[in-house]
């Protein structure tokens, strides 16, 4: 029905059925079809209308369809939908916060994170919420964005991501207080990628037989986490050997 109304220049009645659509599909891939396939048309005016609708109306999937419309080339139209999204999201939660980066990123947009960062400390959104969408920026970005962050986020952010502050205060050259935070990490929550950050934060901040030390209460506890075995086994080598 789109492809009839589209050939025959009915571009605002298609863009009015959109919306009935969208609610009854709850499909990403076809919103992103729908979309693109206005875009084609040269509707373009009309594909970015759609697009932000799929942030209202489909919000916990409208992160998968500015993916879909990305790959397709239309970036522009992409970066549209993320800016509706991201201002309808008051308190995005960090697996929100961690697609949304990773969709900013791939559609060419660096700014709006870093402002929608900004707009949830000045409203003094939950700590949590805060460090967790500043978290996901370090990681999406690069540890370069780590020193923009020391002047943003307030203690009680830093304090709900103590992997995240004890990065940041190495950068900053404070070692004290970064193995302060570092020793305030439970190893056994991280996600795999964060373990090595982790890790690497440990070995630079810490003497070798501490860090064989914290492993192995790590595994006496029962809180190893299974990405982390092989490297008790090779520090204990490390070990070995130095003796």
């Amino acid at each position: 029905m789109l492809h009839v109304l589209l050939r025959n220049g009915r571009v605002e009645e298609a863009q009015r059925l959109a919306e009935p659509w969208l609610t009854k599909w709850q499909n990403p891939y076809l919103a992103g079809r729908l979309i693109i396939r206005l875009a084609q048309a040269g509707a373009a005016r009309s594909a970015v209308a759609v697009a932000r609708l799929c942030a209202e109306r489909m919000p916990e999937t409208a992160l998968q369809v500015a993916g879909v419309v990305t790959e397709s080339g239309r970036s522009e139209i992409a970066r549209e939908l993320l800016a509706r999204w991201v201002d309808l999201a008051s308190e995005p939660s960090a697996d929100a916060a961690r697609s949304y980066v990773h969709a900013s990123l791939a559609a060419g947009e660096w700014r709006r994170p870093l402002e929608k960062l900004l707009q949830l400390v000045r409203s003094r959104a939950p700590p949590e919420i805060q460090a967790g969408f500043a978290e996901e920026i370090a990681y999406g970005y690069g540890p370069e964005m780590l020193a923009q962050l020391i002047t943003l986020l307030p203690r009680a952010a830093l304090r709900a991501r103590p992997l995240l502050a004890a990065q940041i205060m190495r950068l900053g050259e404070n070692r004290q207080l970064a193995e302060w935070y570092l020793d305030r990490v439970d190893p056994s929550r991280l996600a795999g990628h964060q373990q090595k950050v982790w890790l690497t934060l440990l070995r630079a901040l810490k003497p070798a037989p501490f860090v064989l030390e914290r492993l192995i209460k790590l595994r006496e506890s029962g809180r190893m986490p299974p990405e982390l075995t092989h490297i008790l086994a090779d520090e204990t080598n490390v070990a070995g050997t130095s003796e």
